[in-house]
């Protein structure tokens, strides 16, 4: 069982409403007044600024009444806890900081009061303007009906610096700042696409890339798989679950026959020569320095440099030669080593 508690301070009656799985209530009053009473609590922990500790220090134990005003289960103490703290309106005028209940819940309107809080302002889709909002943490408690999570505000953020074209169905400004106007790539994320199943040969379409991840997969939010089927090209095209998706561009459709699939394996030569490209493509010559000599060895490549140092086939030497170009080190292995 689980007790619901009050603190009442006799001087100004202001209350406190606190909550405690503890079989002794008192025991959870004891702890208060541990807090009041310490001196090692440090300036910046959650003991020494909650209302009540300072209260109990400001107007001292003796002024104040602790009584147990409800027993509880366990899956109720949050919800009964929320309940009496709005009985005794311990939050706007008490020693409450937070609404109760499970987590950190505060008045909306108090969210402006953080110092990095910005305004912001609301746009349909065609870029009519809707309103303002004090922050996004309010904007989306109106939008969404409840206490946002903070990955869905940095959606929201990301719409007012420009990475994003929408967020909620809704676009996103700074207050007092203009709509980014987006090019036709980026835009074109939001464009209808179309499908086919590649077994049974069955043809879709659909508004948006959510719509279909929606469709196929279930869940609107898990469209990672439509899009690799979305980017791959029609003469390599990778399916998400059985059906191969493309965007619509300049009304024209790839047709069903037209759709090739790359095999799964394509042999140890294949992937050898692909191996073989992508090295070549992050190869880089680089040139070292004798510190003692003053002699210059040229090199193709930061491995090639490391079989000259360490052998043939021993690329140890790669990581020291790399942490000396970019950060800057006295040397590696004798030498000064840059890039050509």
């Amino acid at each position: 069982m689980g007790s619901i508690y009050l603190i009442t301070n006799i001087i100004n009656q202001k209350k406190y409403v606190g909550k405690t799985m503890h079989s002794d209530p008192f025991v959870r009053w004891k702890q208060h007044i541990q807090y009041a009473k310490s001196d090692k609590i440090t300036k910046y922990s959650s003991a020494h600024t909650m209302p009540i500790v300072r209260a109990l220090k400001k107007y001292g134990i003796k002024n104040f009444k602790f009584e147990v005003i409800l027993k509880c289960d366990e899956k109720d103490i949050n919800l009964r806890e929320e309940e009496n703290i709005k009985k005794y309106d311990s939050y706007y005028n008490g020693y409450n900081c937070t609404f109760g209940g499970e987590g950190i819940r505060r008045d909306p309107e108090q969210w402006s009061n953080h110092p990095h809080s910005r305004p912001v302002t609301c746009w349909s889709l065609e870029g009519n303007y809707i309103c303002d909002y004090q922050t996004i943490g309010i904007a989306l408690v109106e939008t969404l009906g409840r206490t946002p999570k903070s990955s869905e505000k940095n959606t929201v953020r990301s719409c007012c610096k420009g990475k994003f074209f929408q967020s909620f169905n809704y676009r996103w400004t700074w207050k007092g700042e203009k709509l980014i106007e987006w090019n036709g790539k980026k835009t074109r994320l939001r464009s209808r696409i179309y499908g086919y199943h590649s077994v049974t040969g069955e043809y879709k379409e659909w508004d948006s890339q959510a719509d279909c991840a929606e469709d196929i997969e279930g869940n609107r939010k898990n469209n990672n798989g439509v899009k690799f089927s979305l980017d791959s090209p029609r003469t390599a095209k990778i399916h998400c679950k059985k059906w191969w998706v493309f965007r619509f561009i300049d009304g024209k459709k790839v047709p069903f026959d037209k759709i090739k699939v790359t095999p799964r394996d394509r042999g140890t030569e294949y992937y050898k020569r692909i191996a073989e490209i992508s090295n070549q493509k992050r190869r880089r010559p680089v040139t070292g320095i004798n510190i003692k000599t003053g002699e210059i060895v040229k090199f193709n490549s930061m491995s090639e440099a490391s079989y000259f140092l360490k052998g043939d086939g021993n690329n140890k030497a790669v990581s020291g030669i790399l942490k000396n170009i970019k950060k800057g080190t006295k040397q590696a292995f004798g030498h000064r080593w840059s890039f050509d």
